[in-house]
């Protein structure tokens, strides 16, 4: 990369936390008048069914203090709540984004892309902060003209607010749960690989002392009922791994259920001592769900509008997955689990082993990576 290369993405990076701070507290009125009761909850909402990929594989908490989310928001409130910026059909947050991420990432920025985020910004800055000083009342939702924010005395640019949970003086962690399907299909060789590789998994883990920081693991099996078996913890104080033994049918609904209500439980006490990124939940199963009223629980597990809705990763071992991804079209709160196939016609045995050594190699290359992002199967 030359150096004016260099130049030109520094510059745009500059420009888009320059105009995040500007804007943060007049888009912030806008969104309150938008959706009164919990703007912060919809604008989740919106991200995670919109940008589906970004959301399954970011694990920073999405709060308005973080300029991607921010600009993301404007983007997906664009027609109701930011008509007047887009309004200008020169401009669009598309483009404006792409240039962002070609600046932070290994793209290509033209001295052309620098004028149009600068040129972008500037109509940002002058068309919401302009309005900042309109005293008639709002009127919601617009008609012909865009509604003015909340009234304010004098456009002041304040730093965003950073919540408990995400406090940056706190150690970061990455809280990981681990489902297992222990139902009867799974008797014999496949239950016997199970054991063995969660066995495996955990002296994998003590090998990297960044693991033992950062990362807090948690499992529990399914099959009737869900239980679990081992609560979060640090690696390196697990004494031994829990034995799981095989009986019952597939219920993913109680899975599902279980584990949402301990998550919750788990990452407020965490966010106490720790800043908690977005946990990640990671499923081994050998069949689809035999509960009618999956879908309902799954829908409440992802609902991003909760700060701590997990990732969730399915390792399906040896059958089809048409029954899950047609359930995952029903969902209406947040993303859908990413399936990561094994390969069909492998032994039972084989494929419970490759999907618990790829969710080993998840957790390891995902906390060491020093980002924000998830890393599935080592890929």
């Amino acid at each position: 990369m030359d150096k004016n290369e260099v130049l030109r993405k520094k510059r745009v990076i500059e420009l888009f936390l320059e105009t995040h701070l500007s804007l943060y507290e007049t888009c912030v009125s806008r969104w309150e008048l938008w959706q009164p009761n919990d703007y912060l909850a919809e604008l989740r909402r919106l991200y995670a069914t919109i940008q589906k990929k970004e959301y399954q594989e970011r694990l920073r908490l999405n709060e308005l203090d973080d300029p991607v989310f921010f600009f993301r928001s404007m983007q997906n409130t664009s027609k109701n709540v930011f008509p007047d910026v887009v309004a200008d059909h020169r401009f669009t947050f598309d483009r404006y984004m792409k240039i962002r991420n070609a600046s932070s990432h290994a793209g290509k920025v033209s001295d052309d892309d620098v004028r149009y985020f600068s040129m972008f910004c500037e109509h940002m800055t002058a068309t919401l902060l302009a309005t900042m000083s309109v005293a008639p009342a709002p009127v919601w939702p617009p008609t012909n003209v865009p509604p003015p924010p909340r009234p304010v005395k004098t456009p002041t640019v304040v730093a965003p607010k950073i919540i408990t949970a995400t406090n940056e003086g706190l150690a970061q962690v990455l809280a990981f749960y681990v489902l297992c399907d222990t139902s009867t299909s799974m008797f014999g060789a496949g239950i016997n690989a199970v054991n063995i590789s969660i066995n495996e998994m955990h002296a994998q883990l003590l090998e990297d002392p960044i693991i033992a920081d950062k990362v807090r693991i948690s499992l529990f099996s399914f099959s009737s009922s869900a239980k679990l078996e081992m609560p979060l913890i640090k690696p390196s104080d697990i004494v031994s791994m829990p034995t799981l033994a095989a009986s019952g049918v597939t219920n993913y609904g109680r899975a599902f259920q279980l584990i949402n209500n301990q998550i919750q439980s788990d990452l407020v006490s965490l966010s106490q001592t720790h800043r908690p990124m977005r946990p990640v939940l990671f499923i081994v199963t050998d069949g689809s769900p035999t509960d009618k009223d999956w879908v309902g629980y799954l829908d409440e597990l992802v609902d991003a509008a909760n700060p701590f809705a997990p990732t969730i990763v399915i390792f399906p071992c040896g059958f089809e997955t048409n029954v899950l991804e047609k359930g995952f079209a029903d969902l209406t709160k947040g993303a859908p689990p990413r399936i990561w196939p094994l390969g069909l016609g492998k032994p039972l045995e084989d494929a419970i082993r490759d999907a618990i050594n790829s969710l080993t190699k998840s957790i390891v290359q995902t906390a060491t990576g020093g980002g924000d992002t998830l890393v599935v199967g080592g890929s």
